[in-house]
This record gives C-alpha cells, sequence and structure tokens, in this order.
C-alpha cells in the first residue's frame, strides 16, 4: 500500500523496467504509464497496477487522503469582561488558542471563550491530519458592562413647572416611572401631580444594561405675585423667556435684587447701586423663577 494526499505526488518504480503502469481509479489516483509519477486527486483508493509486455503483472492500492480543512468557527462574536461564550467547529478533534490571553482566554479542547478586559483578540482553531494542519480564524471583542453614572439635579419640583437633570453617562435614555412626573430625552422633568416619581437613566451596551435612578417630589405650590401696578410700570426685564441673560432697568437706582426659584430657592443675589442690572443666567435649570427688586416681588421670568 502507498499513501498520498490529494494535490501531491509520488513517483514507483519496479523491475524489470520497460512495463506499463495503469490506474484502476484514475479520478483518485492518476499515474504516468511510462513514468510511474502517481498524483493524489481526490480521497480514495485506487488499484495501481504494472504490466510487463510478456504479461505479468504486479499491482499495489494508493491510498488518498483529502487535503486538511479547519471548518469554520460558529458561535458569538462578542463576550463581557467577567463572562463566557462557547465557540464550536464542525470538524472536530482540534485545539484553541487565543492570540491575546489578557484579553479573553479560551479552553483549549472546549472552546469556552472568557472575557478578561475591554479590547479584540484572534481565535484560532487548529487541527492536524496525516497530510498536514489547517486553522480558522475567529476575532472576538471583549466589552465592559454598561456604566449609568450619578443623576443630578433638583429633587423637587412644583406641579406645572420643570427641573433639569443631567448624567455625565452618554447614550443613556429618561424614563419616569408613574405619572406624576415626565421627562424628555434632554432630561428636562415636568411635574404633572402632586407626589412624587422615580426618574431613571438607563444606559445599554451589547453586555446589558445599568440603571441610576432618583426620587422627584412634585408639589402643588401656591405662588404669589405682587401686581402693584405701579412697581410693574417702573422696572423692565428682558428678555423674558431669557436664555443667558436677563436685563433689569429702573428709573431710579437698583438696590438688592434676588431670584427665587419656584419652591422658594434662592438661585442669584445681588447688591448693586444702578439703575440697570445684568443677570447672567446662563446656569440656571431650566424653569420659571421670580424676581425681587428692593424687597418687592415684581415679576417672574422663564429660563429656556
Amino acid at each position: 500500500m502507498t499513501t498520498l494526499c490529494t494535490g501531491t505526488s509520488s513517483t514507483l518504480s519496479s523491475s524489470p523496467s520497460g512495463g506499463t503502469w495503469t490506474s484502476g481509479t484514475p479520478g483518485v489516483a492518476s499515474i504516468g504509464a511510462s513514468s510511474g509519477l502517481l498524483s493524489g486527486l481526490s480521497a480514495g483508493t485506487s488499484l495501481i497496477s504494472y504490466t510487463l509486455s510478456g504479461g505479468c503483472a504486479s499491482s499495489v492500492v494508493a491510498v488518498v487522503s483529502a487535503a486538511p480543512t479547519a471548518g469554520t468557527i460558529t458561535g458569538l462574536s462578542n463576550v463581557c469582561t467577567g463572562a463566557s461564550i462557547t465557540l464550536s467547529d464542525v470538524v472536530t478533534g482540534g485545539a484553541w488558542s487565543s492570540g491575546s490571553g489578557g484579553v479573553a482566554t479560551i479552553g483549549a479542547s472546549s472552546g469556552i471563550v472568557t472575557g478578561i478586559s475591554a479590547g479584540t483578540t484572534v481565535i484560532t482553531y487548529t487541527v492536524s491530519f496525516s497530510c498536514g494542519t489547517a486553522s480558522t480564524t475567529k476575532i472576538i471583542t471583549v466589552s465592559l458592562p454598561p456604566n449609568a453614572g450619578a443623576i443630578t439635579g433638583p429633587s423637587v419640583v412644583c406641579t406645572g413647572a420643570s427641573i433639569l437633570l443631567t448624567d455625565a453617562a452618554t447614550t443613556g435614555v429618561w424614563s419616569a416611572t408613574n405619572g406624576n412626573a415626565t421627562i424628555s430625552g434632554t432630561g428636562v422633568v415636568l411635574g404633572v401631580t402632586a407626589g412624587s416619581d422615580t426618574i431613571n437613566y438607563t444606559v445599554t451596551n451589547s453586555c446589558s444594561s445599568a440603571i441610576a435612578s432618583t426620587v422627584i417630589t412634585i408639589n402643588h405650590c401656591t405662588l404669589v405675585i405682587n401686581t402693584n401696578e405701579h412697581l410693574q410700570n417702573e422696572w423692565s426685564i428682558y428678555p423674558n423667556p431669557a436664555k443667558t441673560e436677563l436685563t433689569i432697568t429702573a428709573p431710579n437706582n437698583i438696590g438688592n435684587v434676588t431670584i427665587t426659584n419656584l419652591i422658594g430657592q434662592k438661585v442669584y443675589t445681588h447688591e448693586c447701586n444702578a439703575e440697570k442690572v445684568q443677570v447672567d443666567v446662563s446656569g440656571f435649570a431650566a424653569g420659571v423663577y421670580f424676581i425681587k427688586i428692593n424687597g418687592a416681588e415684581v415679576r417672574k421670568f422663564v429660563k429656556q
């Protein structure tokens, strides 16, 4: 018996010379009639004969093995740190390895990949055959679990008023729990009904979801605005609504200015002696505010 692999050749010889070589299954192995050059074409066996002119003959069986193949790796391409996935291949008997063991490890025989740190690694599956070795690869990405950060901003709002919440984490989604408040995609909370509501900020990636939460109290606020016509006519406040700057003018000197939010918290105070005061409101949360000038509550303005 003689063995060879598909795509390879070997030369047979016999004595005395001058005979003719033939292959019983030329689709498996071919042979040069006079040269004895045997070539493997497909997996299988073929009876190779050598015949002399006088009719004497001898034969040998040629066994042709297929060229090695490692198949294709199947399974997920992503894993989280601290988690595991299992890879597989239809070709059995191979060995698994990871190109970056600090990113992910893999069981040599099990194909179980465990995420170690964020990054990518090349997983290789190698199979050895009598005709050589073959390998195939797959890139695995290891991701960190999401971090929802912490929600910051006011914890109290009046019905009909709004406050602004923020979170340092990006790509999150805002939601309110029970309908006592609503929240926009930009974190603006509107008080709807007196009570409380849990505001959630959810961050999701390929690993899982993480949620940061805060409880908002919604109060039904009773507000009194001084509508003294004399004051209303003397003082001028603009623009209203304001985005970045609010201007207050008066025919006489302004001694002091105090700005409070809807729940009575002071957000701005200023002692002055001028007929015109400019207030930087760019850092104010969106909502409704009240201005007291020289101790008299004059009117409200809206911060956009």
